[in-house]
C-alpha cells in the first residue's frame, strides 16, 4: 500500500501518454526522426548539465551562507543529479534522497539540508508562476484564434480578444483579493475540519512568503550570487528546450512565443507528480504546439526528443553520481 500512490502516478502518466499518441500515426512519427540533426541535441544535453551544475552551486551557496557547514561543488552537483535520478522512480522523493545521501557523506544534518532544498523549491515555484503570468498574454491571441477556427465561429477579432483577456486577468486579481479577505472571515467561523484545511493553505502561502523573506535576508553578496545562479538556471532551461527544436526540420523555425509557451507548459508537466514528467510533459508540449499550428505528430516528436534526451542524461549522470557517493563510502570505511 505504501507504493500504491506511485503506481497511481505512473498510471496518470501513461494515460497522458496515451492521449498524446492516440491520434498520431506511428509510422509518420518514427520517420520524422530520420532527418534529425544530432549536434543541437548534444548541445542541449551539455547546456542542461551546466544548468544542473549551477543548481548545485546555488544549493551550496545556501548551505554555506549559514556559516556552520560546507559542501564541495562536486558533492552539491552529485546530490542534485542523484535526486533527479530518484524522481524518475519516485516522484517528489528526489529532494529527500538528495539530502539523505549528501548528509550521510558530509555529516551535515538532513533536516538542515531539507530546509535549504525547500527554500530552493519555493523560489523556483515563484519563478515559474512569474513566467506563466508573462506567457499568458502571449497566448491569448493564439488561443482565441485556435478556438475560433477549430471550435467556434463568430468570435471577435484578436484585438478584442486581447482586451477581454486583460480584463479577465484584472478580474482574476480582484477576485483573488476578494477570496483572500473572505477566506480570513470564513476561517473565524469555520468548523474544526474546515480549519485544518485552511491551515494547510495558510501554511503554503506563509512558506512562500517566508522563503522570499529568507532569501532577501541573506547578505548582499550572497543575494547577488543566488539570483545570478537562479537566472542562469532558468535561461539555460529555455535554451536547452530550444536547441532540440533546431534538430527537427519541422520545428527549426520555432517562434519565441511558441518556445516560451512550450517551455512553461512543459515545466508544469515536469513538476506534476508523475515519474519524470512522462506523459504529462509530452501531452502539454504537443497541445501547446498545436495551438501554434503545428501538426500533433510534430509536437509529439519534439516533446519526445527533449524528454528522451534529458531523461537519458539524468539516468547516466545520475548513476555516475550515485557511484561517486558509493566509492566515497568505501574510502571512508578504510
Amino acid at each position: 500500500m505504501r507504493y500504491a500512490k506511485y503506481l497511481i502516478f505512473l498510471a496518470i502518466g501513461i494515460f497522458f501518454l496515451w492521449l498524446a499518441f492516440r491520434n498520431v500515426n506511428l509510422d509518420e512519427f518514427i520517420s520524422g526522426f530520420r532527418g534529425i540533426r544530432w549536434t543541437p541535441v548534444v548541445m542541449s544535453i551539455v547546456i542542461a548539465l551546466i544548468s544542473h551544475w549551477f543548481r548545485g552551486l546555488r544549493w551550496r551557496l545556501l548551505i554555506r551562507s549559514h556559516g556552520q557547514y560546507d559542501l564541495s561543488r562536486l558533492d552539491a552537483f552529485s546530490g542534485v543529479m542523484v535526486g533527479y535520478l530518484a524522481n524518475l522512480a519516485l516522484p517528489r522523493m528526489g529532494e529527500i534522497v538528495r539530502c539523505t545521501i549528501v548528509g550521510k557523506h558530509t555529516k551535515i544534518p538532513v533536516s538542515f539540508l531539507l530546509g535549504t532544498v525547500v527554500l530552493e523549491r519555493i523560489i523556483d515555484l515563484l519563478i515559474l508562476i512569474v513566467l506563466l503570468a508573462l506567457v499568458i498574454p502571449l497566448q491569448i491571441n493564439i488561443l482565441g484564434d485556435f478556438i475560433r477556427e477549430n471550435l467556434l465561429s463568430g468570435l471577435p477579432d484578436s484585438g478584442t480578444i486581447t482586451s477581454v483577456g486583460i480584463i479577465l486577468i484584472l478580474a482574476v486579481i480582484l477576485a483573488g483579493l476578494f477570496l483572500y479577505f473572505g477566506f480570513i472571515v470564513w476561517v473565524k467561523n469555520a468548523s474544526l475540519t474546515q480549519k485544518r484545511v485552511a491551515v494547510r493553505f495558510r501554511t503554503l502561502f506563509r512558506n512562500l512568503f517566508n522563503g522570499l523573506k529568507t532569501v532577501f535576508g541573506l547578505p548582499a553578496r550572497v543575494q547577488v550570487f543566488f539570483w545570478t545562479y537562479t537566472i542562469a538556471i532558468w535561461v539555460l532551461y529555455i535554451i536547452m528546450t530550444w536547441l532540440p527544436a533546431l534538430a527537427l526540420p519541422d520545428t527549426e523555425n520555432l517562434s519565441f512565443s511558441a518556445l516560451m509557451g512550450m517551455f512553461v507548459m512543459g515545466s508544469l508537466g515536469i513538476v506534476a507528480p508523475v515519474q519524470g514528467g512522462i506523459g504529462t510533459y509530452h501531452w502539454l508540449v504537443q497541445q501547446t504546439l498545436v495551438l501554434y499550428g503545428y501538426d500533433p505528430t510534430v509536437g509529439l516528436q519534439l516533446a519526445t526528443l527533449i524528454h528522451a534526451s534529458q531523461t537519458l542524461m539524468v539516468i547516466i549522470v545520475g548513476f555516475l553520481a550515485f557511484l561517486y557517493f558509493a566509492i566515497r563510502k568505501n574510502d571512508e570505511r578504510r
